[in-house]
């Protein structure tokens, strides 16, 4: 029998329990949706369909089709101001979570390290443990932000860390790490020999006046050996279930870590990528009535949450999502932690959240926003009515 080195994604399975529950027909409020609740845009899936029509069904290139690469070299280009971007930069692979795994095995042999800030996205440890590597977690305060500083990452190193994993804007706190920060940090990684892999995959997904500055923008093209940008088309174009993605970096990067996918997945499907480049040629007006939206119930959330004793909370800059936290309602409910609380307020109320531990964040929940205006108000009058009785 093979070994168990994980187990399965806390997020993924708490989605499966919310579905078991509405089809008992009980009325539940879930906010544990990792996906855009709007679909793919339409003339994305016809493109797909005429793309299946036409032929286009066969094997293609394993680093990606050259309409969808060169799509990509203009989008870092003209507006991500990486200025050295061209095709050669990108390799196409199944989503993000596959394109971190697939760079850390490039990087990481047996009892190598990783560092992973926490609050951190739920699989970035799976996938370095299922590496046989070792996830070094670092804590963050709310104080900072939920960022890891250069001081405490040069404690953590060691001879044996090979990589550093972060996002931004980050899941599950929705925050967005400044400028001056992000360059000390990709030298200091420069510096030490560790590998950036900068996860992206929210960056179009952002309000108000903050703005995404990508790694990759920071760099040259020869620093860009150290700094791996992972991004794909699932949250920002309601494309999850089409598993597309890419990274990009130094091209000796993609060329070593191409020959790698080359063995373990061919190629991503040829109409996907070409509908994918078409999403990106029509993304404004993809993109402009999706943020407006995730904006608004994003005021309402932090409207619904203030006020309420015990819960504190840092108001989300980009993606959909905000980390709560309830230490003092635990205290004062007389709770044993963040599971027994979202536990207890699925039973008591019917709500569905998932528990901050999952993401390195005791004491805390997280609430996702991927849902409509009513049914994030019906479940913030049960979390209220929860945290005050």
């Amino acid at each position: 029998m093979i070994p168990q080195r994980v187990a399965g994604s806390s997020t993924l399975a708490m989605l499966e329990k919310v579905r078991q529950m509405k089809a008992q027909g009980m009325d539940v409020v879930s906010f544990a949706a990792g996906e855009s609740d709007f679909p793919t845009p339409r003339e994305v899936i016809e493109e797909a369909h005429k793309e299946m029509l036409e032929g286009n069904t066969r094997y293609v290139s394993t680093q990606g089709v050259p309409v969808l690469r060169d799509a990509l070299a203009k989008d870092y280009k003209n507006r991500l101001n990486v200025s050295w971007a061209a095709p050669q930069h990108f390799l196409v692979v199944a989503g993000a979570k596959q394109g971190i795994h697939l760079a850390l095995s490039a990087i990481c042999d047996a009892g190598d390290e990783v560092l992973i800030p926490a609050p951190y996205w739920v699989s970035y440890p799976g996938i370095v443990k299922a590496l046989s590597a070792k996830p070094v977690t670092l804590q963050t305060r709310l104080e900072d932000r939920y960022f890891s500083n250069v001081e405490t990452l040069e404690k953590a190193w060691t001879p044996r860390t090979r990589a550093l994993i972060m996002a931004s804007p980050g899941n599950p706190t929705g925050l967005m790490i400044e400028e001056k920060l992000l360059k000390e940090i990709i030298s200091w990684c420069e510096k030490k020999k560790v590998v950036l892999i900068f996860d992206e995959l929210y960056e179009r997904l952002t309000f108000g006046k903050t703005k995404h500055v990508s790694a990759l923008s920071l760099v040259t093209e020869a620093q860009s050996e150290w700094v791996l940008s992972v991004n794909a088309f699932s949250k920002t174009f309601g494309m999850t279930g089409w598993r597309l993605g890419w990274v990009a970096s130094h091209p000796k990067n993609i060329e070593y870590l191409t020959d790698l996918q080359s063995q373990v997945l061919t190629c991503m499907p040829g109409f996907a990528q070409v509908a994918a480049a078409r999403a990106m040629d029509k993304v404004d007006s993809i993109l402009g009535p999706v943020v407006k939206a995730f904006s608004n119930r994003k005021k309402i959330i932090m409207e619904g949450l203030s006020g309420i004793e015990g819960v504190k909370t840092l108001e989300p800059e980009g993606a959909f999502y905000i980390l709560v936290d309830v230490s003092g309602v635990i205290a004062r409910k007389n709770l044993k932690d963040d599971k027994d609380f979202v536990q207890k307020l699925l039973e008591q109320q019917q709500v569905v959240t998932v528990a901050g531990s999952a993401f390195g964040a005791p004491n805390s929940f997280r609430i996702s926003f991927a849902m409509s205006e009513e049914e994030i108000k019906k479940g913030l009058e049960r979390i209220k009515t929860f945290c005050v009785s």
